[in-house]
């Protein structure tokens, strides 16, 4: 039986147990543990451990390090100064930045609250308007039944916009209610398909609430025309 025979070029691994060619248990000293051993810290030194490079604690990269770690390496020599300077600056930009997004977002939320309140007659508003399109249809109005979809299309459109706004500039709301977030030519649309329905079809049913809510350029504002009774209804056209 063969003897067997060290080979200075392969070592056992304290923590795996595995042999392993010598050059996995090398690694280079830092300038701190070079001086600590006693070398002048001017040349890189190699040193061989008695755990494999797999095996090894892992080095923290560089952002992981604390702020006072940095300045040690920096001062040791392991990293330049400029390096940690770098880092440091650009962790403080980061917090500020960061800083002035949670107040921002902070805004947001309060912008979207506000905007609920300012459009909560609007998803009213279009519920109302779907069950008038399926009451009109079954009863066989069917001007009505024409006017309610316009209408309803609009609504849902108004809705989508206001919100697709928000979500691309988000600011504070612009007016007080929902109905000030229509422009002149949906306005106009909507009265005109509400014109379009017969007088005596028109009567008994209730003015919708962007027809009532309408823009007076005289005044320059947005104002709900006073109506003392039926006939005045009926003389105004609704």
């Amino acid at each position: 039986m063969e003897n067997e025979t060290y080979s200075p070029l392969i070592r056992t691994c304290k923590s795996c147990g595995e042999t392993k060619p010598l050059a996995e248990f090398r690694y280079k000293l830092t300038r701190a543990q070079m001086k600590a051993q006693g070398y002048a810290g001017n040349v890189l030194v190699t040193a061989e451990g008695k755990l494999c490079k797999y095996c090894r604690p892992r080095k923290k990269p560089l952002s992981k390090l604390t702020r006072k770690e940095l300045v040690t390496k920096a001062s040791s020599g392991d990293i330049h100064p400029f390096v940690a300077q770098s880092i440091i600056t650009q962790r403080k930009v980061a917090r500020v930045s960061k800083q002035k997004a949670g107040r921002y977002d902070g805004w947001v939320r309060l912008w979207r609250n506000e905007h609920h309140r300012v459009l909560v007659g609007l998803p009213k508003e279009i519920t109302r308007v779907n069950n008038a399109v399926r009451y009109a249809l079954a009863s066989r109005h069917m001007d009505r039944h024409k006017f309610f979809l316009v209408y309803l299309g609009e609504l849902k459109r108004l809705k989508a916009k206001v919100w697709l706004d928000f979500r691309t500039h988000p600011a504070e709301p612009k007016f007080n209610c929902w109905q000030e977030y229509a422009d002149m030519d949906m306005q106009t649309l909507v009265r005109q398909a509400w014109e379009a329905i017969p007088l005596a079809d028109r009567v008994p049913i209730k003015m919708p609430a962007l027809i009532r809510h309408r823009f007076d350029p005289l005044v320059n504002a947005y104002v709900r025309p006073h109506r003392a009774n039926p006939a005045e209804r009926i003389a105004q056209g609704g």
